[in-house]
This record gives structure tokens, sequence and C-alpha cells, in this order.
């Protein structure tokens, strides 16, 4: 079962960066994606998952929107879909959160793939950029 949450501590999100090879960054906000067995009674306070991690998420809230830093697999995993899933709940997060512009602050961090499967596309000025006005609400079928 795909489990993804917000990473509930500092110390939690060092180890989860060290396993998925990033940088760990202290400011940033964080989610996490596993593959377990069960759910814990209360997933909004429990860091810790059984299973296999599959994924790390960091993002931060600026002034003129949100920057996702990682969106990354340890090595030897290879979940697209666990990816995209949370690259899409943590900007479900983002736009509940009223903020609806959403950037990519190290596009080659992430598989190319993903970066356009999640929705962001590459502006003129060269930034990966979302608008994440109405996405979550508009049928995006058409």
């Amino acid at each position: 079962m795909l489990r993804i949450h917000a990473i509930q501590t500092k110390e939690a999100q060092k180890q989860v960066c060290e396993l998925c090879s990033v940088e760990f960054i202290p400011d940033a906000l964080a989610y996490a994606a596993y593959d377990t067995p069960e759910i814990p009674n209360d997933p909004t306070v429990c860091d810790e998952a059984p299973g296999t991690l599959l994924g790390v998420a960091q993002f931060a809230f600026k002034k003129d929107g949100a920057y996702i830093y990682d969106l990354r697999s340890p090595e030897g995993i290879d979940d697209f879909e666990a990816l995209f899933i949370m690259g899409r709940s943590l900007l479900n997060f983002v736009d509940l959160c009223g903020t609806h512009d959403a950037y990519l602050a190290y596009p080659d961090r992430i598989e190319p793939r993903l970066v356009t499967a999640v929705g962001f596309k590459k502006r003129d000025d060269g930034k990966y950029y979302m608008d994440l006005r109405g996405f979550f609400t508009k049928h995006h079928g058409n």
C-alpha cells in the first residue's frame, strides 16, 4: 500500500534525505513515500513506517510561490508512480494553503519525465513553473 505523509521532525527529514541522496534543507518542508503493509493509527504524528522508502520531496513557501527542491527515490528504487503521486500531493497541499504559483528550484535534480508528468512547464525565462489556480478543481481531460 502506498503511504505518503508529511515528515514531522527534522531528524526524520534528514535521515530520509540521506537515504535518497539529496541535500537536507532544514528550512524546507518534506513528504516521504513508503510501500507499507499497514497504516499507523495516527499517521499524522508518525515518521516511521514499516516497509520500503520510495522517495522524498522537499519544498518551501517563498514570497513569490512554492519552490520544490527535490522529488527523488533512494538508489535502486524506481517507482515513478509513487513520486508522481507524492509530487501532486504536495502541490495540492500548497494550493490548499493559498499559494498558487509553484516553481522547481533545481529542475535538473528531478527526472525530466516526472517534471512533465507532474505538470511543470518551462517558461521563456527558463524557469519551470506551474499555475495551481483551479488545477485541482477543474477537469483536465480536455
